[in-house]
């Protein structure tokens, strides 16, 4: 394992002192350690005995750390790639209610692959540009994936122009 690790070291440097820092190794005790396997003077078996004596807590630690970060790579992911619900809708009909106010029947479904309660906003608009109604409503109702709600909503319309209102949109997220 020692000597892959020097190998490397003349093709990627970078990659070299990822592997040593990794198994927390000092790159200078393992280039002594290299340096003494070519002395001389010291025996194959003195070697072998210091290779496994200083490999052992290494491996440990290097264990320990492969661990800890397959764990925290697998909460993070849980956190940031969560299933979402994903809203559509689409207004079906305006109705006048009064001088002052207008119904919007709407349809809003879920195409994403989670619950959730839509957040809408619908925009009532007319001939005239003065009057205007908007409304922003948390949909009480959770819809399923691939489910649908059809409902109504009551708009307040400015100046009491509500008979001006030709056209409403919504959107939900």
């Amino acid at each position: 394992m020692f000597d892959v690790a020097i190998g490397l070291s003349s093709y990627c440097w970078l990659c070299n002192f990822g592997l040593v820092f990794m198994l927390g190794l000092r790159v200078s005790k393992h280039i002594g350690i290299s340096a003494m396997q070519n002395n001389s003077e010291l025996s194959h078996a003195s070697n072998q005995s210091s290779h496994r004596s200083n490999q052992a807590p290494y491996i440990g630690a290097a264990i320990a750390i492969i661990v800890i970060l397959v764990v925290g790579l697998i909460l993070v992911s849980h956190f940031l790639f969560k299933p979402t619900a994903t809203f559509q809708a689409h207004v079906t009909r305006i109705t006048v209610q009064s001088s002052g106010s207008v119904v919007v029947s709407y349809t809003v479904s879920n195409s994403g692959k989670a619950s959730g309660s839509p957040l809408c906003t619908i925009n009532a608009t007319g001939s005239k540009p003065a009057y205007v109604g908007v409304d922003e409503f948390l949909v009480p109702t959770s819809l399923a994936p691939g489910s649908a709600l059809n409902s109504i909503a009551q708009i307040s319309v400015s100046d009491s122009g509500a008979r001006f209102i030709t056209e409403a949109s919504i959107s939900c997220s």
